[in-house]
């Protein structure tokens, strides 16, 4: 894959980590459900499946953006599962149900099943033509094309290692066919919607000057897709590594605005931008309790209009700061008054404020070396 990292490179910089943490190797694992231990082996047999499987994700996030842009011209999507063989000696028989099966690419069966869907798949999903579809099926494309109905989607809900996990599946011919356990969905969707979305808005702001203001609607669009994309990179443990995709969180609005116009010459939009990676950063900073939850992390989008907007007091470092109330916590048998702090800063790449990080400090941190910025 263009610009990826060979599975050496991934080997090196992961093992040195789960030695430090005891979880390479023999590695007594616990079930959270049952509460009984199990001695599995964590190897490289084991790490090249995790590899194997991300590299998977990666590709397929970028064929998913390669076949929407062609859609005008190839709109037509067919789901192949590789029978057993030696490149499949373990083919999974629900996936072999759905086989040849052929929809458009707006179908919304392909938000479900798009690309592989477990670990260790095999299957992928191809594009075709009117001309393609005649010459693979031998008769027209209205012929083969499906179209899938609500009634056909189904879901089920499992506790895997103390969670609940639902997952929607498809039903072809009375019987229920599921993807693994959250490998339901297209990996590359939301961020390709997410890019659409801000370059048409983006497009529709001609100069730094243009006041532009998002609809209910739009904020709620964005909100929407937004929470979906951190449920799902929190939910994985894959990373489409190779497609860093910015996406987009929100709108400078009024005092903000006029402050980010002031200090940053080259702002092109006021559409505030999250990188992809961003997410994944604070999820694992969320893990040792200094960064977002994932709770808070999901509402991104509506705390930056309910958080006080600040600037580092004596400091020009291009950013922005937005804080919580202060509110109460416990540690270690002492109250402590903390504030969530998300910051936002000039990315050079897209000319516009884009997320940086979140985190939690203490709350005299805001009124110590912060000013704020009144709306």
């Amino acid at each position: 894959m263009k610009n990826g990292t060979s599975y050496q490179d991934f080997a090196n910089d992961i093992i040195p980590t789960l030695k430090k943490r005891g979880w390479w190797g023999d590695v007594n694992a616990v079930n959270p459900e049952t509460g009984k231990t199990k001695q599995i082996v964590v190897d490289h047999r084991r790490l090249r499946t995790i590899y194997g499987t991300n590299m998977k994700t990666a590709y397929d996030a970028g064929k998913y953006k390669e076949m929407m842009d062609e859609a005008d011209i190839a709109p037509y999507w067919r789901f192949v599962a590789i029978p057993k063989g030696p490149l499949n000696p373990h083919p999974r028989e629900s996936h072999a149900a759905l086989h040849n099966m052929v929809l458009r690419y707006d179908d919304p069966f392909w938000e479900v099943f798009f690309g592989h869907k477990g670990w260790n798949c095999h299957c992928s999903t191809k594009s075709y033509t009117k001309q393609g579809i005649k010459k693979l099926y031998g008769k027209p494309a209205d012929e083969v094309v499906q179209k899938s109905k609500p009634e056909n989607f189904v879901s089920k809900t499992e506790t895997i290692q103390g969670k609940q996990i639902t997952t929607r599946g498809y039903k072809v011919g009375g019987k229920e066919i599921y993807p693994d356990a959250g490998w339901d969905y297209a990996p590359g969707a939301y961020s390709y919607r997410h890019q659409e979305y801000l370059k048409q808005t983006i497009d529709m702001i001609d100069g730094k000057d243009a006041k532009y203001e998002l609809t209910k609607q739009q904020k709620q669009e964005i909100q929407k897709n937004f929470k979906e994309m951190v449920k799902i990179d929190a939910s994985v443990d894959r990373v489409e590594s190779q497609y860093k995709s910015m996406v987009a969180a929100g709108i400078l609005e009024g005092a903000v605005e006029t402050f980010c116009q002031k200090n940053f010459s080259q702002l092109k939009s006021p559409i505030i931008t999250f990188d992809q990676m961003r997410i994944r950063h604070t999820l694992r900073e969320a893990e040792k309790h200094t960064g977002l939850t994932k709770e808070t992390l999901e509402k991104v989008p509506e705390l930056l209009d309910e958080y006080t907007p600040a600037y580092k007091i004596d400091s020009n470092n291009g950013q922005v700061f937005f804080f919580s109330k202060p509110y109460e916590i416990v540690e270690n048998g002492t109250k402590k008054r903390k504030r969530n702090k998300i910051v936002i800063g000039f990315d050079e790449r897209t000319k516009t404020m884009t997320y940086k990080t979140g985190y939690v400090v203490d709350d005299r941190d805001y009124y110590e070396n912060h000013k704020p910025i009144k709306k």
